[in-house]
Protein backbone atom coordinates (compact mmCIF):
# COMPACT_ATOMS: atom_id res chain seq x y z
CA UNK A 1 0.00 0.00 0.00
CA UNK A 2 1.60 3.55 -0.92
CA UNK A 3 0.06 6.19 0.61
CA UNK A 4 0.42 9.90 -1.31
CA UNK A 5 0.75 13.19 0.33
CA UNK A 6 2.18 16.54 -1.26
CA UNK A 7 4.22 18.66 1.51
CA UNK A 8 4.02 22.30 0.67
CA UNK A 9 5.53 24.80 3.44
CA UNK A 10 3.91 23.25 6.54
CA UNK A 11 0.91 22.01 4.94
CA UNK A 12 0.33 18.50 4.29
CA UNK A 13 -2.13 17.51 1.64
CA UNK A 14 -3.40 13.43 1.89
CA UNK A 15 -3.59 12.40 -1.64
CA UNK A 16 -4.89 9.30 -1.58
CA UNK A 17 -4.11 5.26 -0.74
CA UNK A 18 -2.97 2.99 -3.95
CA UNK A 19 -1.80 -0.19 -4.38
CA UNK A 20 1.61 0.57 -5.94
CA UNK A 21 4.12 2.97 -6.63
CA UNK A 22 2.55 3.94 -10.21
CA UNK A 23 -0.92 4.66 -9.40
CA UNK A 24 0.30 6.70 -6.69
CA UNK A 25 2.58 8.64 -8.88
CA UNK A 26 -1.10 9.04 -11.36
CA UNK A 27 -2.84 10.12 -8.33
CA UNK A 28 -0.66 12.82 -6.92
CA UNK A 29 -0.25 14.37 -10.19
CA UNK A 30 -3.81 13.99 -11.05
CA UNK A 31 -4.34 16.76 -8.48
CA UNK A 32 -2.18 19.25 -10.37
CA UNK A 33 -5.10 18.79 -13.21
CA UNK A 34 -8.13 19.21 -11.42
CA UNK A 35 -8.65 23.02 -13.27
CA UNK A 36 -8.60 22.51 -16.86
CA UNK A 37 -7.89 25.76 -19.24
CA UNK A 38 -10.94 26.38 -21.60
CA UNK A 39 -10.31 28.58 -24.56
CA UNK A 40 -11.94 28.29 -27.91
CA UNK A 41 -8.48 28.31 -29.84
CA UNK A 42 -6.08 25.40 -29.22
CA UNK A 43 -9.08 22.38 -30.23
CA UNK A 44 -5.97 20.26 -31.19
CA UNK A 45 -4.49 20.59 -27.75
CA UNK A 46 -7.65 19.85 -25.97
CA UNK A 47 -7.87 16.51 -24.68
CA UNK A 48 -12.00 15.75 -24.63
CA UNK A 49 -11.75 12.51 -23.37
CA UNK A 50 -9.47 13.65 -20.30
CA UNK A 51 -11.67 16.45 -19.51
CA UNK A 52 -14.95 14.34 -19.78
CA UNK A 53 -12.67 11.44 -17.24
CA UNK A 54 -12.00 14.58 -15.18
CA UNK A 55 -15.34 16.24 -14.52
CA UNK A 56 -16.86 12.63 -13.81
CA UNK A 57 -14.04 11.82 -11.27
CA UNK A 58 -14.10 14.91 -9.62
CA UNK A 59 -18.17 15.24 -9.39
CA UNK A 60 -18.34 11.05 -8.05
CA UNK A 61 -14.93 11.96 -5.24
CA UNK A 62 -16.75 15.50 -4.12
CA UNK A 63 -20.35 14.93 -3.70
CA UNK A 64 -19.64 11.28 -2.13
CA UNK A 65 -17.47 12.91 0.08
CA UNK A 66 -20.06 15.55 0.98
CA UNK A 67 -22.67 12.52 1.96
CA UNK A 68 -19.76 10.13 3.83
CA UNK A 69 -18.87 13.40 5.87
CA UNK A 70 -22.82 14.04 6.27
CA UNK A 71 -23.77 10.63 7.62
CA UNK A 72 -20.33 10.04 9.63
CA UNK A 73 -20.83 13.24 11.70
CA UNK A 74 -24.48 13.73 11.94
CA UNK A 75 -24.68 10.25 12.48
CA UNK A 76 -21.93 10.96 15.53
CA UNK A 77 -23.35 14.33 16.89
CA UNK A 78 -26.58 12.47 16.90
CA UNK A 79 -25.25 9.18 18.86
CA UNK A 80 -23.19 11.59 21.18
CA UNK A 81 -26.24 13.92 21.84
CA UNK A 82 -28.93 11.34 22.05
CA UNK A 83 -26.17 8.89 24.33
CA UNK A 84 -25.17 11.81 26.74
CA UNK A 85 -28.83 13.10 27.01
CA UNK A 86 -30.05 9.36 27.87
CA UNK A 87 -27.19 8.73 30.18
CA UNK A 88 -27.92 11.33 32.09
CA UNK A 89 -31.17 11.01 32.66
CA UNK A 90 -31.25 7.74 33.46
CA UNK A 91 -29.08 8.83 36.39
CA UNK A 92 -31.55 11.60 37.34
CA UNK A 93 -34.49 8.99 37.32
CA UNK A 94 -32.78 6.56 39.10
CA UNK A 95 -31.60 9.55 41.97
CA UNK A 96 -34.46 11.23 42.32
CA UNK A 97 -37.44 9.60 40.60
CA UNK A 98 -40.32 7.20 41.80
CA UNK A 99 -42.03 5.01 39.16
CA UNK A 100 -45.94 5.86 39.09
CA UNK A 101 -47.82 3.38 37.22
CA UNK A 102 -50.80 4.86 35.31
CA UNK A 103 -53.35 2.04 34.48
CA UNK A 104 -55.65 4.20 32.41
CA UNK A 105 -52.77 4.98 29.85
CA UNK A 106 -52.65 2.76 26.60
CA UNK A 107 -49.65 3.27 25.45
CA UNK A 108 -47.28 0.67 26.88
CA UNK A 109 -43.94 2.30 25.41
CA UNK A 110 -45.06 5.51 27.60
CA UNK A 111 -43.14 5.82 31.20
CA UNK A 112 -43.66 8.19 33.83
CA UNK A 113 -41.55 9.28 36.94
CA UNK A 114 -42.45 11.46 39.81
CA UNK A 115 -39.57 13.97 40.48
CA UNK A 116 -39.14 16.97 42.98
CA UNK A 117 -39.53 20.66 41.38
CA UNK A 118 -35.66 20.68 41.59
CA UNK A 119 -34.76 18.20 39.68
CA UNK A 120 -37.59 19.02 36.52
CA UNK A 121 -35.43 22.21 36.48
CA UNK A 122 -33.04 19.94 35.28
CA UNK A 123 -34.91 17.71 33.16
CA UNK A 124 -36.31 21.24 31.20
CA UNK A 125 -32.88 21.94 30.79
CA UNK A 126 -32.04 18.89 28.94
CA UNK A 127 -35.17 18.83 26.94
CA UNK A 128 -33.99 22.58 25.85
CA UNK A 129 -30.06 21.46 25.13
CA UNK A 130 -31.51 18.27 22.88
CA UNK A 131 -34.00 20.57 21.09
CA UNK A 132 -30.95 22.46 20.74
CA UNK A 133 -28.54 19.87 19.41
CA UNK A 134 -31.47 18.54 16.67
CA UNK A 135 -31.42 22.31 15.47
CA UNK A 136 -27.80 22.58 15.02
CA UNK A 137 -27.88 19.21 13.40
CA UNK A 138 -30.30 20.19 10.81
CA UNK A 139 -28.37 23.51 10.26
CA UNK A 140 -25.67 21.35 9.29
CA UNK A 141 -27.39 19.35 7.62
CA UNK A 142 -28.37 22.23 5.50
CA UNK A 143 -25.62 23.29 4.55
CA UNK A 144 -24.40 20.29 3.34
CA UNK A 145 -27.29 19.82 0.98
CA UNK A 146 -26.54 23.34 -0.58
CA UNK A 147 -22.91 22.12 -1.42
CA UNK A 148 -23.64 18.68 -2.70
CA UNK A 149 -26.81 20.78 -5.14
CA UNK A 150 -23.43 23.32 -6.44
CA UNK A 151 -21.43 20.64 -6.78
CA UNK A 152 -24.20 19.17 -9.15
CA UNK A 153 -23.93 22.64 -10.97
CA UNK A 154 -20.30 22.17 -11.02
CA UNK A 155 -20.79 19.26 -13.07
CA UNK A 156 -23.51 21.36 -15.34
CA UNK A 157 -20.96 24.14 -15.83
CA UNK A 158 -17.82 21.96 -16.87
CA UNK A 159 -19.71 19.42 -18.78
CA UNK A 160 -21.65 22.25 -21.06
CA UNK A 161 -17.61 23.71 -21.39
CA UNK A 162 -16.56 20.74 -23.02
CA UNK A 163 -19.58 20.88 -25.04
CA UNK A 164 -18.44 24.11 -26.36
CA UNK A 165 -15.33 23.18 -27.48
CA UNK A 166 -16.45 19.98 -29.52
CA UNK A 167 -19.60 22.37 -30.81
CA UNK A 168 -17.75 25.99 -30.86
CA UNK A 169 -20.36 26.94 -33.10
CA UNK A 170 -23.30 26.29 -30.85
CA UNK A 171 -22.09 30.08 -29.15
CA UNK A 172 -24.70 32.25 -30.74
CA UNK A 173 -22.40 35.43 -31.30
CA UNK A 174 -25.53 37.40 -32.82
CA UNK A 175 -27.24 37.84 -30.30
CA UNK A 176 -24.40 39.07 -27.97
CA UNK A 177 -23.98 42.76 -27.81
CA UNK A 178 -20.73 44.38 -26.70
CA UNK A 179 -20.01 48.42 -26.57
CA UNK A 180 -16.33 49.74 -27.85
CA UNK A 181 -15.51 50.10 -23.96
CA UNK A 182 -16.07 46.41 -22.79
CA UNK A 183 -14.54 45.08 -26.02
CA UNK A 184 -11.10 47.03 -25.15
CA UNK A 185 -10.97 45.33 -22.25
CA UNK A 186 -10.18 42.38 -23.86
CA UNK A 187 -6.72 41.22 -25.50
CA UNK A 188 -7.86 39.21 -28.13
CA UNK A 189 -10.92 37.93 -30.07
CA UNK A 190 -10.60 34.58 -28.26
CA UNK A 191 -11.11 35.82 -24.64
CA UNK A 192 -14.46 38.08 -26.07
CA UNK A 193 -15.59 34.61 -27.23
CA UNK A 194 -14.36 33.02 -23.97
CA UNK A 195 -16.60 35.65 -21.80
CA UNK A 196 -19.14 35.23 -24.29
CA UNK A 197 -19.33 31.42 -23.47
CA UNK A 198 -19.13 31.93 -19.87
CA UNK A 199 -22.20 34.36 -19.67
CA UNK A 200 -23.92 31.27 -22.21
CA UNK A 201 -23.39 29.22 -19.32
CA UNK A 202 -24.69 31.20 -16.89
CA UNK A 203 -27.78 32.40 -18.97
CA UNK A 204 -29.04 28.62 -19.18
CA UNK A 205 -28.16 27.46 -15.59
CA UNK A 206 -29.87 30.75 -14.62
CA UNK A 207 -32.88 28.98 -14.82
CA UNK A 208 -34.40 26.01 -12.42
CA UNK A 209 -32.64 22.77 -12.63
CA UNK A 210 -35.10 20.98 -14.85
CA UNK A 211 -35.48 23.76 -17.30
CA UNK A 212 -30.97 24.01 -17.41
CA UNK A 213 -31.00 20.10 -17.89
CA UNK A 214 -33.98 20.39 -20.91
CA UNK A 215 -31.98 23.90 -22.37
CA UNK A 216 -28.56 22.08 -22.75
CA UNK A 217 -29.75 18.80 -23.99
CA UNK A 218 -32.23 20.57 -26.81
CA UNK A 219 -28.79 22.60 -27.53
CA UNK A 220 -26.75 19.96 -27.91
CA UNK A 221 -29.05 17.62 -29.53
CA UNK A 222 -29.16 14.67 -27.06
CA UNK A 223 -31.68 13.27 -25.20
CA UNK A 224 -31.27 12.64 -20.86
CA UNK A 225 -34.56 10.84 -20.31
CA UNK A 226 -35.50 11.25 -16.55
CA UNK A 227 -37.95 8.88 -15.00
CA UNK A 228 -41.00 11.13 -13.38
CA UNK A 229 -39.92 10.70 -10.03
CA UNK A 230 -36.68 11.80 -10.77
CA UNK A 231 -37.93 14.82 -12.23
CA UNK A 232 -39.81 15.39 -9.31
CA UNK A 233 -37.17 14.43 -6.52
CA UNK A 234 -34.07 16.88 -8.14
CA UNK A 235 -36.25 19.69 -8.68
CA UNK A 236 -37.47 19.55 -5.08
CA UNK A 237 -33.68 18.86 -3.97
CA UNK A 238 -32.86 22.85 -5.60
CA UNK A 239 -36.26 24.27 -4.50
CA UNK A 240 -34.83 23.43 -0.73
CA UNK A 241 -31.14 24.35 -1.77
CA UNK A 242 -33.04 27.97 -3.29
CA UNK A 243 -34.74 29.13 0.03
CA UNK A 244 -32.12 27.81 2.16
CA UNK A 245 -29.58 30.18 0.20
CA UNK A 246 -32.08 33.01 -0.69
CA UNK A 247 -34.89 32.75 2.05
CA UNK A 248 -32.73 31.55 4.88
CA UNK A 249 -34.88 28.00 4.99
CA UNK A 250 -37.75 29.69 5.42
CA UNK A 251 -40.49 28.24 3.14
CA UNK A 252 -42.42 30.94 0.85
CA UNK A 253 -44.77 31.02 -1.62
CA UNK A 254 -42.11 30.40 -4.61
CA UNK A 255 -41.46 26.99 -2.54
CA UNK A 256 -44.69 25.73 -2.76
CA UNK A 257 -45.53 26.39 -6.18
CA UNK A 258 -42.47 24.79 -7.40
CA UNK A 259 -42.86 22.06 -5.70
CA UNK A 260 -46.53 21.62 -5.41
CA UNK A 261 -46.59 21.43 -2.24
CA UNK A 262 -48.41 22.93 0.61
CA UNK A 263 -46.10 23.67 3.80
CA UNK A 264 -46.94 26.17 5.86
CA UNK A 265 -45.66 29.88 4.74
CA UNK A 266 -42.87 31.20 7.09
CA UNK A 267 -41.74 27.87 8.53
CA UNK A 268 -38.40 26.61 8.10
CA UNK A 269 -38.15 23.46 5.65
CA UNK A 270 -37.03 20.22 8.09
CA UNK A 271 -35.66 17.44 6.57
CA UNK A 272 -33.37 14.45 8.26
CA UNK A 273 -30.60 12.43 7.69
CA UNK A 274 -32.29 9.78 5.47
CA UNK A 275 -33.17 12.68 3.17
CA UNK A 276 -30.02 14.10 3.15
CA UNK A 277 -28.29 10.53 2.21
CA UNK A 278 -31.35 9.91 -0.52
CA UNK A 279 -30.68 13.10 -1.96
CA UNK A 280 -27.11 12.99 -2.41
CA UNK A 281 -27.39 9.28 -3.91
CA UNK A 282 -29.96 11.18 -6.23
CA UNK A 283 -27.61 13.37 -7.76
CA UNK A 284 -24.82 11.15 -7.61
CA UNK A 285 -26.95 8.71 -9.81
CA UNK A 286 -28.37 11.67 -12.22
CA UNK A 287 -24.94 13.16 -12.23
CA UNK A 288 -22.51 10.22 -13.79
CA UNK A 289 -25.58 9.07 -15.98
CA UNK A 290 -25.60 12.87 -17.40
CA UNK A 291 -22.14 13.06 -18.09
CA UNK A 292 -22.16 8.84 -19.64
CA UNK A 293 -24.79 9.97 -22.04
CA UNK A 294 -23.08 13.15 -23.18
CA UNK A 295 -19.93 11.56 -23.25
CA UNK A 296 -21.29 9.04 -25.44
CA UNK A 297 -22.94 11.61 -27.99
CA UNK A 298 -19.61 13.61 -28.35
CA UNK A 299 -16.96 11.33 -28.56
CA UNK A 300 -16.09 7.75 -29.84
CA UNK A 301 -13.54 7.19 -27.29
CA UNK A 302 -16.32 4.21 -25.80
CA UNK A 303 -13.42 2.43 -23.50
CA UNK A 304 -12.70 5.39 -21.55
CA UNK A 305 -16.38 6.12 -20.92
CA UNK A 306 -16.58 2.79 -19.86
CA UNK A 307 -13.40 3.17 -17.90
CA UNK A 308 -15.35 6.20 -15.87
CA UNK A 309 -18.46 4.36 -15.33
CA UNK A 310 -16.63 1.50 -13.56
CA UNK A 311 -14.35 3.88 -11.17
CA UNK A 312 -17.51 5.85 -9.98
CA UNK A 313 -19.33 2.33 -9.22
CA UNK A 314 -16.38 1.19 -7.70
CA UNK A 315 -15.53 4.01 -5.41
CA UNK A 316 -19.33 4.40 -4.49
CA UNK A 317 -19.14 0.93 -3.74
CA UNK A 318 -16.07 1.37 -1.29
CA UNK A 319 -17.63 4.63 0.70
CA UNK A 320 -20.55 2.62 1.18
CA UNK A 321 -23.05 4.51 -1.16
CA UNK A 322 -24.66 1.34 -2.52
CA UNK A 323 -28.16 2.52 -3.47
CA UNK A 324 -26.50 5.43 -6.29
CA UNK A 325 -24.47 1.87 -7.47
CA UNK A 326 -27.66 0.39 -7.14
CA UNK A 327 -29.53 3.12 -9.13
CA UNK A 328 -26.33 3.89 -11.78
CA UNK A 329 -26.08 -0.38 -12.53
CA UNK A 330 -29.73 -0.63 -12.80
CA UNK A 331 -29.73 2.06 -16.12
CA UNK A 332 -26.28 0.72 -17.54
CA UNK A 333 -25.77 -2.45 -16.47
CA UNK A 334 -28.47 -4.68 -18.07
CA UNK A 335 -27.56 -7.72 -19.78
CA UNK A 336 -28.37 -6.17 -22.93
CA UNK A 337 -25.86 -3.27 -22.35
CA UNK A 338 -23.00 -3.37 -24.58
CA UNK A 339 -19.67 -1.54 -23.47
CA UNK A 340 -16.34 -1.74 -25.52
CA UNK A 341 -15.34 -4.55 -23.89
CA UNK A 342 -16.31 -7.77 -21.67
CA UNK A 343 -14.55 -6.90 -18.70
CA UNK A 344 -15.68 -3.42 -18.53
CA UNK A 345 -18.98 -5.27 -18.41
CA UNK A 346 -18.18 -7.72 -15.95
CA UNK A 347 -16.62 -5.15 -13.63
CA UNK A 348 -19.75 -2.74 -13.94
CA UNK A 349 -21.88 -5.83 -13.45
CA UNK A 350 -19.34 -6.77 -10.08
CA UNK A 351 -19.75 -3.44 -8.77
CA UNK A 352 -23.81 -3.14 -9.34
CA UNK A 353 -24.30 -6.60 -7.64
CA UNK A 354 -22.23 -5.96 -4.76
CA UNK A 355 -24.66 -2.84 -3.72
CA UNK A 356 -27.10 -5.14 -4.05
CA UNK A 357 -25.58 -7.62 -1.73
CA UNK A 358 -24.78 -4.88 1.04
CA UNK A 359 -28.11 -3.83 0.36
CA UNK A 360 -28.99 -7.14 2.26
CA UNK A 361 -30.38 -8.00 -1.39
CA UNK A 362 -28.07 -11.21 -1.58
CA UNK A 363 -30.89 -13.04 -3.49
CA UNK A 364 -31.42 -10.86 -6.10
CA UNK A 365 -27.60 -10.33 -6.61
CA UNK A 366 -27.48 -14.16 -7.31
CA UNK A 367 -30.19 -13.79 -9.53
CA UNK A 368 -28.75 -10.34 -11.52
CA UNK A 369 -25.85 -12.34 -11.73
CA UNK A 370 -27.37 -15.38 -13.43
CA UNK A 371 -28.43 -13.60 -15.87
CA UNK A 372 -25.01 -12.77 -17.42
CA UNK A 373 -22.74 -14.95 -19.53
CA UNK A 374 -19.23 -15.57 -17.58
CA UNK A 375 -17.84 -18.44 -19.89
CA UNK A 376 -15.24 -16.18 -21.24
CA UNK A 377 -14.19 -14.11 -18.01
CA UNK A 378 -10.89 -13.78 -16.25
CA UNK A 379 -10.19 -15.94 -12.92
CA UNK A 380 -9.92 -12.59 -10.84
CA UNK A 381 -13.53 -11.85 -12.17
CA UNK A 382 -14.80 -15.50 -11.49
CA UNK A 383 -13.18 -15.23 -8.30
CA UNK A 384 -15.22 -12.06 -7.71
CA UNK A 385 -18.88 -13.42 -9.17
CA UNK A 386 -18.21 -16.56 -6.75
CA UNK A 387 -17.42 -14.25 -3.72
CA UNK A 388 -20.78 -12.55 -4.18
CA UNK A 389 -22.73 -15.39 -4.61
CA UNK A 390 -20.97 -16.37 -1.39
CA UNK A 391 -20.02 -19.82 -2.88
CA UNK A 392 -17.05 -21.38 -1.04
CA UNK A 393 -16.56 -24.57 -2.47
CA UNK A 394 -15.33 -22.64 -5.57
CA UNK A 395 -13.50 -19.68 -4.05
CA UNK A 396 -11.61 -21.91 -2.39
CA UNK A 397 -10.94 -24.24 -5.37
CA UNK A 398 -10.26 -21.11 -7.42
CA UNK A 399 -7.55 -19.50 -4.89
CA UNK A 400 -5.90 -23.30 -4.51
CA UNK A 401 -5.38 -23.99 -7.76
CA UNK A 402 -3.93 -20.11 -9.44
CA UNK A 403 -3.38 -18.63 -6.24
CA UNK A 404 -0.67 -15.64 -6.69
CA UNK A 405 -1.23 -16.13 -10.75
CA UNK A 406 -4.55 -13.93 -10.42
CA UNK A 407 -3.77 -10.56 -11.20
CA UNK A 408 -4.95 -9.17 -7.93
CA UNK A 409 -3.31 -7.95 -4.95
CA UNK A 410 -3.72 -7.92 -1.16
CA UNK A 411 -4.99 -4.16 -1.90
CA UNK A 412 -8.48 -5.71 -4.29
CA UNK A 413 -8.96 -8.01 -1.32
CA UNK A 414 -8.98 -5.50 1.71
CA UNK A 415 -10.79 -3.04 -0.29
CA UNK A 416 -13.02 -4.23 -2.89
CA UNK A 417 -16.62 -4.80 -1.80
CA UNK A 418 -17.15 -7.61 -3.72
CA UNK A 419 -14.79 -9.52 -1.64
CA UNK A 420 -16.60 -8.86 1.22
CA UNK A 421 -17.62 -12.87 1.76
CA UNK A 422 -13.50 -13.83 1.65
CA UNK A 423 -12.71 -10.98 4.22
CA UNK A 424 -15.09 -12.59 6.48
CA UNK A 425 -15.06 -15.76 6.55
CA UNK A 426 -12.43 -17.09 8.83
CA UNK A 427 -11.01 -19.62 6.52
CA UNK A 428 -10.79 -17.72 3.31
CA UNK A 429 -9.14 -15.08 5.28
CA UNK A 430 -6.39 -17.34 6.23
CA UNK A 431 -5.90 -18.44 2.69
CA UNK A 432 -6.08 -15.35 0.82
CA UNK A 433 -3.61 -13.97 3.20
CA UNK A 434 -1.08 -16.89 2.86
CA UNK A 435 -0.98 -15.97 -0.35
CA UNK A 436 -1.08 -12.58 -1.00
CA UNK A 437 -0.17 -11.26 2.99
CA UNK A 438 -2.25 -10.02 5.81
CA UNK A 439 -5.43 -7.49 4.45
CA UNK A 440 -4.35 -4.10 5.46
CA UNK A 441 -7.90 -2.30 5.07
CA UNK A 442 -10.69 -4.04 5.58
CA UNK A 443 -13.07 -2.91 3.73
CA UNK A 444 -13.78 0.85 3.80
CA UNK A 445 -16.17 1.97 6.49
CA UNK A 446 -18.49 -0.62 4.87
CA UNK A 447 -20.79 -0.04 8.13
CA UNK A 448 -20.65 3.56 9.11
CA UNK A 449 -22.00 2.33 12.70
CA UNK A 450 -19.42 -0.39 12.94
CA UNK A 451 -16.85 2.10 12.52
CA UNK A 452 -18.26 4.27 15.38
CA UNK A 453 -17.95 1.01 17.21
CA UNK A 454 -14.51 0.48 16.78
CA UNK A 455 -13.79 4.36 17.49
CA UNK A 456 -15.43 4.21 20.75
CA UNK A 457 -13.52 0.78 22.26
CA UNK A 458 -10.95 2.91 24.27
CA UNK A 459 -13.37 5.82 25.24
CA UNK A 460 -15.70 5.59 28.27
CA UNK A 461 -17.83 8.41 27.69
CA UNK A 462 -18.19 8.03 24.16
CA UNK A 463 -19.04 4.14 24.80
CA UNK A 464 -22.01 5.76 27.29
CA UNK A 465 -22.56 8.28 24.20
CA UNK A 466 -22.81 6.07 21.74
CA UNK A 467 -23.96 2.65 22.90
CA UNK A 468 -28.12 3.99 21.93
CA UNK A 469 -27.78 4.55 18.32
CA UNK A 470 -25.49 1.29 18.12
CA UNK A 471 -28.22 -0.70 19.88
CA UNK A 472 -30.79 0.84 17.58
CA UNK A 473 -28.76 -0.45 14.56
CA UNK A 474 -27.98 -4.07 16.18
CA UNK A 475 -24.49 -3.63 17.24
CA UNK A 476 -24.31 -4.96 20.45
CA UNK A 477 -20.73 -6.24 22.61
CA UNK A 478 -20.08 -2.41 23.92
CA UNK A 479 -20.94 -1.79 27.32
CA UNK A 480 -21.60 0.97 29.48
CA UNK A 481 -18.97 1.45 31.98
Amino acid sequence: MIVAIKKKDTEIHFCGAFPDIENAKKGINATQQEKIAVSSKGNAEYDLDADLSRISNNFVSRISAVQVYGYASVGMDNAVGRGLATGIIDRLLTKYGKLVNSEDHNCKEDVFYEVPDTAAIHFEQILKDINEHKAQNSRQLEFLLVIAASEFEVMLQKLMRALFQKHPNAIDLSKKTMNLEQILKYDSIDSIRDEVLERDIKDILMDSILNSITNISEKFKFKFEMSETDKSELNKIFEIRNIIVHNDGYVNINYNKNTNESLIIGERISFDSKYFINACEKLIYLGVSLVQIVWRKISKAAAKADSALVWATYELNTRTIFNATSMIGSYWAKPESTFSSTQSKHFITLNHAAALYHLDKKREAKDYLSKFDWSSCELGVSLARYALEENKNECTSILNRYGSSLEMSIYHFSRWPVFHFLRTDPELKILIESIFGSIVLEAAAENIFAVMAQLTNNSPVLKIAVNPILASEGITGITRT
